[in-house]
């Protein structure tokens, strides 16, 4: 029913009206939003708009994310280095500063995993800031995991910061979608959805509410979590959200907190069975500790992310992720 549910509420709103109204509700302080076809066209889209300003084509990302990330950046045309994360997915920011200094490092991407705090709090921190800035270091906070964590976004960075956003059956069942916040105008996307694409995009949709978008390719048959980005809507090629994902995206960050209140519940009544994590009570994703065969049925597991050049191999192998939908039971 969220499709009609959707196009109900937001049905009589115009296509403008529906993209401000989008902008006004995940816009942040001074942060902006501007939305695109998905998380990883928005991380594609936004490198592509930095890489003349930066002070160099070296961009330093963590050593375990999706391996759309570096392909994101590299198509942009920007050379990847990583970082290391303990096991609580989180980066070191002296070994982060040292790297800086003797890489000349012109962008730095940090990302919330499964909880983890994607660095904000390390970011906040006055030294880191004045560090980053004064070696003319981009930060791009990659928020596509949970994107209630934009609230806690660091300010003091000017136009030396953004963070990317997505929809896709992750903080929310969106029809794909996603978008950057920056305190700069971010170019529009140049391209329409065909048709074919639309009807691609809605089946997408259907998937997600179905809870079975991880179960569908491009990972289809594989230990581990890989995306080829070859076909549409997997790609990297900059799209306009059509009208009807504009109304479903603002149907679905209704439904937000709510679906948080869940995750939180499924947390807290299953607390000896996932490891502890800053952010997980908003997460998408938990891990799993203790006695994981404990948990509820409807928490499905999710496939460990595969190295960005070796899609049958993982940094991670036998990490437990489990999904946390945000649904009552």
């Amino acid at each position: 029913m969220s499709l009609f549910a959707a196009i109900g509420r937001y049905g009589r709103y115009g296509y403008a009206s529906l993209e401000e109204e989008l902008a006004n509700r995940l816009g942040t302080g001074t942060l902006q939003f501007y939305p695109a076809g998905s998380g990883r066209i928005a991380l594609h889209h936004l490198a592509k708009h930095l890489r003349p300003r930066l002070k160099s084509g070296k961009a330093l990302i963590p050593d375990y994310l999706c391996n759309v990330v570096p392909q994101a950046l590299e198509e942009a045309g920007l050379s990847v280095q990583t970082y290391p994360l303990d096991s609580n997915f989180e980066g070191d920011p002296v070994l982060i500063r040292n790297l800086i200094s003797d890489q000349k490092i012109g962008l730095l991407l940090t990302a919330s995993l499964f909880g983890s705090s994607a660095s904000l709090v390390d970011l906040d921190n006055p030294e880191m800031r004045a560090f980053l800035l004064a070696h003319q270091v981009f930060t791009v906070v990659d928020l596509c995991q949970d994107l209630t964590l934009r609230r806690f976004l660091p300010a003091g960075y000017g136009d030396q910061l953004a963070a990317v956003l997505s929809f896709n059956n992750k903080s929310i069942p969106g029809m794909m979608g996603g978008g950057v916040l920056s305190t700069f105008a971010i170019p529009d996307m140049p391209l329409s959805p065909s048709l074919a694409q639309r009807i691609a995009l809605l089946g997408e949709y259907r998937a997600a509410r179905a809870f079975r978008l991880r179960q569908r390719l491009p990972t289809l048959g594989r230990d581990f979590e890989y995306s080829f980005c070859r076909e549409f809507p997997y790609t990297l090629a900059p799209y306009r959200l059509t009208r009807l994902q504009l109304m479903i995206a603002l149907f679905e960050l209704d439904r937000l907190v709510p679906r948080n209140r869940h995750r939180q519940s499924t947390l807290s009544e299953n607390r000896a069975c996932f490891r502890e994590m800053p952010f997980g009570d908003t997460s998408p994703y938990l891990i799993g500790a203790g006695n994981p065969a404990a948990l509820p049925a409807d928490l499905p597991r999710k496939k460990s992310y595969a190295l960005p050049d070796q899609p049958q191999e993982s940094l991670r192998p036998d990490l437990l992720i489990f999904h946390n939908f945000g649904e009552p039971r």
